[in-house]
């Protein structure tokens, strides 16, 4: 077998090695503008005949890849190309993916590391509104710094970007009017190349300083051809992504791939500042500091919209095991009978770890991920261990825990590097010889975490979704490079329970792909919000529930949600019906149904005034539940009177 793996491994390998020649060969025969330009209007553009075309340049880093080749040579050809060979060549370097994706694969008996590094080529991993944030609040702290250093402040390069992407948003939108009564023709190739093309003189700005910062902001963002010298595979450094412009004869500067003006900045201005991480100067040091403290910050900011904030604390401290050394809890939140535990890690993943070392690999996910875990479940061994645990605040108060008010307790790593894959499927990091106890934290990446916090209306819901979501990581059979996918599930399903198909057996995998769509549709073109699809009147009771903080009341509404969506919408129809009735004959009606599967049931009365309720309501429910020989039942009832 293993023979046969060797065997397959450098068959794999060397028609890899023979497709990657075939495409160098042809980009050294082509002009770089024409190629580049036309895959990029491709990439924007699609018309009826190259939607095959379009769906490889969104799945794979297509063209990032190909302007990698192109500029690791300092001289390239004026020859134009025919549309024929820059299909083939969009092909060829599909087809060479599929060989590299899988080789590297075969080569590691892990985890495919090597496609979350492709990946992160494709996908902006934040919005719009979310990066000016991370910008202004981290970068922009240390401007004097980049202002020394470049010439320009990240403020600055903000906007230089948002003017580039106007302008070639512009010519694009132009060139497509154009050609909407013809079919994409050699002829306009040139047309093709202007859209993504511009001179400096093309801007227009008032002050002279500005036109100082906006010379310095292309100088210190443009590639020459020649500089990336050492580029090989997909997985090496590539300048494009930390010199988005490349720089042409007559002062020309082309923008292949203009979101990267945008996205990339944070890449962008890590580069600049690689420097200062070096020699572990100040700056470093303070911009350390002041990540770590966005994190923090934003991850209450976040939680906070869902919790109370009398529930939250947060930069507490404690001795555990009468150890004079202090641990420390970055937010501890307690809602009802559960306790929360949020632990938040700044630090990024390393080129040596995206490109595959697994060495490296497991290093940063320990300091990242399992870090935080351990870190968090010693605070919830020190409460459990404890009658009462004593937390101190910043201020100096105490916060003091007894253990016998919890019965569930959980751990969140809040992470500032989106870790895709890692994050979303930790049972595989076993593989590597992480979480050798077979529990995990809930990891979600900060800005996933941002967009989770907007769409979910009661704190109870979002427990639901955690222990849901954390099941599902056990069972490990949803599989997805973002939580917000997994999210989108949550929102249109109310749950992870797997149906069985054939056979009565469940699927081995659920691939989440494309979930995440309704996101990109609210955020990006102003669809409507995502939300959980649920009754209005189930969320009426949830409300109600939440309103009386009776002791477990969280997980009453868990119960509730667990429902089968088809009992959760009976039981609202049946509401509606018996409300009615009483309001018209002033009599007391009821019903009950049960979910099989998770045998709960739920019983409702309603009347006019609350006189004897909670009596009959007692009464009826027990008897029910003694009926059915359920595990659990719920009790809901209704003064009509009320409002």
């Amino acid at each position: 077998m293993i023979v046969l793996k060797r065997f397959m491994t450098k068959k794999i390998l060397n028609n890899r090695e023979k497709i990657k020649n075939k495409i160098e060969k042809l980009i050294n025969r082509y002009n770089p503008k024409y190629v580049l330009s036309y895959i990029a209007f491709l990439y924007n553009f699609a018309s009826n005949g190259n939607l095959e075309i379009l769906c490889l340049l969104r799945e794979k880093p297509i063209l990032q890849f190909l302007i990698g080749l192109y500029l690791k040579n300092d001289n390239y050809s004026t020859k134009k190309p025919d549309l024929k060979k820059i299909f083939k060549l969009i092909q060829l370097t599909s087809k060479y993916f599929s060989f590299f994706i899988f080789s590297e694969y075969l080569k590691v008996e892990s985890i495919p590391t090597q496609y979350i590094g492709l990946i992160k080529q494709v996908n902006p991993e934040i919005y719009p509104f979310q990066l000016e944030d991370f910008v202004d609040n981290v970068f922009s702290k240390i401007d004097s710094f980049f202002i020394k250093k470049v010439g320009f402040s990240p403020k600055d390069a903000i906007d230089f970007g948002k003017r580039v992407v106007e302008k070639i948003e512009e010519k694009f939108k132009s060139t497509v009017n154009k050609l909407k009564q013809n079919k994409l023709q050699e002829t306009v190739l040139e047309d093709i190349y202007e859209v993504f093309t511009f001179k400096k003189d093309e801007f227009y700005f008032e002050e002279e300083v500005d036109v100082d910062k906006f010379e310095k902001y292309l100088k210190t963002l443009s590639s020459e051809f020649g500089e990336n010298k050492n580029f090989d595979s997909p997985l090496d450094e590539n300048i494009i992504f930390r010199k988005p412009f490349i720089h042409f004869e007559n002062d020309e500067y082309f923008c292949p791939l203009p979101w990267i003006l945008i996205f990339g900045l944070p890449r962008i201005f890590e580069d600049i500042i690689s420097d200062e991480k070096n020699s572990q100067t100040k700056t470093w040091q303070r911009y350390k500091e002041i990540k770590s403290s966005y994190v923090e910050k934003k991850a209450y900011e976040f939680f906070a919209r869902i919790f109370p904030e009398k529930n939250m604390y947060r930069n507490l401290k404690y001795k555990f095991d009468g150890e004079n050394h202090e641990y420390e809890v970055d937010l501890l939140i307690l809602f009802d009978n559960k306790l929360l535990i949020v632990e938040s890690k700044s630090k990024n993943l390393t080129k040596k770890a995206i490109k595959g070392n697994i060495q490296r690999l497991k290093t940063d996910l320990k300091k990242i991920v399992e870090d935080a875990y351990e870190q968090g479940k010693r605070a919830v061994e020190y409460i459990k261990s404890s009658e009462e645990a004593v937390f101190t605040c910043k201020s100096g108060k105490k916060l003091q825990i007894k253990s016998d008010n919890y019965n569930s307790f959980y751990v969140i790593n809040v992470t500032l590097e989106t870790l895709m894959n890692f994050a979303t499927n930790l049972k595989e990091l076993r593989k590597i010889g992480l979480f050798s106890e077979n529990e995990f934290p809930w990891s979600v990446y900060l800005f996933d975490l941002d967009i989770i916090t907007k769409h979910i209306e009661f704190p109870s819901i979002f427990m639901h979704y955690l222990k849901e979501r954390l099941n599902a990581q056990k069972e490990n059979i949803f599989q997805s490079f973002d939580e917000l996918s997994f999210f989108a599930w949550y929102l249109e399903k109310g749950n992870f329970r797997v149906e069985t198909v054939e056979n009565y057996e469940k699927p081995d995998l659920i691939m989440l792909h494309g979930w995440i769509d309704i996101f990109d549709e609210h955020y990006l073109n102003g669809g409507p919000s995502p939300r959980l699809k649920i009754e209005y009147e189930i969320l009426e009771i949830i409300k109600t529930i939440e309103k009386l903080e009776t002791p477990g009341f969280s997980d009453v509404v868990i119960t509730l949600l667990n429902f089968d969506n088809f009992i959760k919408n009976k039981i609202a129809t049946y509401m509606n019906e018996k409300i009615s009735k009483t309001k018209k004959d002033y009599k007391r009606h009821n019903f009950s149904i049960i979910d099989k599967k998770l045998n709960v049931g739920f019983s409702f009365i309603s009347q006019y005034g609350r006189q004897d309720l909670r009596e009959k309501l007692s009464l009826y429910s027990v008897l029910m539940k003694y009926k059915t020989r359920a595990k659990k039942w719920i009790a809901i009832g209704k003064d009509v009177t009320d409002k």
